[in-house]
């Protein structure tokens, strides 16, 4: 009967080999890095999206109130510009006028009765403008009127439309959105 010594065949313990170990932590190592790129794109496309939100919902109500209260003006200041709209009008509905300014300043929209009481109003505007129209009784079509130009100041009583154009603009994450919004505001009242 033969006997078999304990050096002569090592005896298989269980387990894995560095080799396989190695191939292991590579799949792995792909596979989270895989599954972090999809949360960083998840979490960049939902900033992104709550960007995209935000900058809407701020353009909606800047351009409402705007609209609604430009609609009532009853005369436009002679200083107004392409990025700064100065009138008077019963924005309220009480009966009495007063002088509403709008313009951009520090990235926000601003309005106010003058300059010294400006408040900022909507963060995240890079810029309005705003583009006049008036009935042109010569030619019997609507024109554009540029402020500050002696056709502006003989026919800005004429004015009949006035654009707005509001350039907003929001960084979340490494990530800048900007988005234009446009209105246009027929107005009410004959301008004196």
């Amino acid at each position: 009967m033969y006997v078999r010594e304990s050096w002569e065949t090592p005896s298989k313990e269980g387990g894995f080999t560095l080799a396989e170990l190695m191939v292991f932590v590579g799949i792995m190592a792909i596979l989270l890095i895989g599954i972090g790129s999809m949360i960083y794109s998840g979490v960049t496309s939902s900033s992104a999206s709550y960007s995209l939100v935000n900058i809407a919902e701020g353009a909606n109500e800047a351009l409402n109130a705007m609209v609604r209260q430009i609609r009532v003006a009853s005369s436009l200041d002679p200083s107004c510009t392409a990025g700064t709209l100065i009138f008077t009008g019963d924005v309220d509905g009480n009966g009495s006028e007063e002088t509403v300014r709008f313009n951009v300043a520090n990235g926000y929209l601003r309005r106010g009765s003058s300059e010294g009481t400006m408040i900022d109003w909507i963060p995240g505007v890079s810029s309005v403008s705003f583009t006049y129209w008036y009935f042109n009784p010569q030619t019997k079509r609507m024109e554009t009127l540029t402020p500050g130009t002696a056709n502006w100041v003989n026919n800005r009583t004429l004015v009949k439309r006035i654009d707005i154009l509001l350039a907003m603009s929001l960084t979340k994450t490494g990530l800048t959105m900007s988005r234009n919004f446009t209105s246009s505001v027929n107005l009410r009242n004959q301008l004196r």
